[in-house]
């Protein structure tokens, strides 16, 4: 009937850790979310270099075709064309290392998302924007983190924890109350042994005399009796029991148990609190970071896309002069490697700036689209 409410705290608390967990299931969800789009986009940067490299080596191939025609027709020495070819052998290295990153990155998606690995999975490739600098981007780690605190998963389990564990003193301090019970018992029970008694009619039978005259024989009637199987749904209707009981247990010493138990969901109490404070230490930390990390990859990004443009035209106008016979092939592919590089370091730049400007939106609640 009564004790100490602690039946009622233990369901609080098991509700409390339902709850915890189902953010933890969230939580979870969101990490592996985090993992596809980092993922994803990797696929995309990698096949992007693909094509690059591509490119890079057809243009090799038709400045090879043009070198063997410039050679044959004596206009330029014979080691001309043996640098195009050497150039357009690594071309096609980087082809095949290319293909093997996007086999590759492929492979690392269909783990995450934990299907079989097929040679024959492909992606819908989205066309990613060009960043642009928003609201969010310029918003301060303080304003970010505020919102955070709100929605992120993580945050809402550790909470619940603590709710759990002080619900928890709660269970241990009820064991300080008194205990009222009340308990009821119906039993029967059944015996092969147990024989039925029944009366057959009745005879008579001598069963004294008259105390002054001994011949004078006094008779009386007397039952036949006979014992018969006793069956047994009768034997357990006609042997059934009933108790009612209700009883007050009064704690009073009991040797510290409820004491040490009391301070030990105490100190659990505590624990709990320390690691949400941990985890809201890490979530700022994970802000301020992924903050600072998106600045530089802005950085990155303007300082990439003005080295994509001056070496476009530095290769320009190089491609120009060799033509024109006013450039060596050797400084002609250093300027084709040098666009080579910027196209790669410009798309890495673009894919990063990109990823960790979802990363901050996805702290602030805003679902991760493209």
């Amino acid at each position: 009937l009564f004790n100490g409410f602690q039946q009622n705290n233990i369901i609080r608390q098991n509700r409390l850790n339902y709850e915890a967990g189902k953010y933890d299931v969230e939580k979870v969800k969101n990490d592996v979310m985090l993992q596809v789009t980092s993922n994803y986009l990797q696929i995309i940067l990698n096949q992007e270099i693909l094509e690059n490299a591509i490119i890079q080596q057809s243009n090799t191939a038709t400045q090879s075709t043009r070198t063997e025609r410039l050679v044959a027709a004596g206009s330029i020495p014979e080691l001309n064309l043996f640098q195009i070819k050497s150039q357009l052998a690594n071309d096609k290295l980087a082809v095949a290392r290319a293909e093997n990153q996007v086999t590759l990155s492929k492979v690392a998606l269909m783990q995450t998302m934990n299907m079989p690995v097929s040679a024959t999975f492909e992606i819908q490739k989205t066309e990613i924007p060009e960043p642009e600098i928003t609201a969010t981007t310029l918003s301060s780690t303080e304003d970010i983190y505020t919102t955070a605190i709100q929605n992120q998963p993580q945050i809402k389990s550790a909470e619940g924890r603590v709710n759990s564990a002080m619900m928890g003193v709660r269970v241990a301090k009820g064991a300080y109350l008194p205990r009222l019970m009340l308990s009821a018992n119906i039993s029967s029970f059944y015996s092969n042994a147990n024989k039925m008694m029944s009366v057959n009619g009745v005879r008579i039978q001598n069963v004294g005399y008259v105390t002054n005259d001994p011949s004078q024989l006094v008779s009386s009637a007397v039952p036949n009796y006979s014992f018969n199987h006793y069956p047994f749904l009768q034997q357990m209707k006609d042997k059934i029991g009933e108790q009612v009981m209700i009883s007050l247990n009064v704690p009073i010493f009991n040797g510290r148990q409820v004491l040490s138990n009391v301070e030990r969901n105490k100190v659990n109490s505590k624990i709990a609190q320390n690691n949400q404070q941990d985890i809201k230490n890490q979530l700022r930390q994970s802000i301020e970071q992924a903050s600072a990390d998106l600045r530089a990859a802005i950085n990155n990004y303007n300082a990439s896309k003005e080295a994509l443009s001056f070496s476009d035209a530095a290769y320009n106008n190089s491609d120009k002069r060799f033509n024109a016979g006013l450039m060596n092939t050797t400084d002609l592919l250093i300027q084709k490697n040098n666009l080579f590089s910027a196209k790669i370091n410009a798309s890495q730049a673009k894919y990063d700036y990109f990823f960790k400007l979802k990363l901050l939106e996805f702290y602030q609640g805003k679902a991760i689209s493209f």
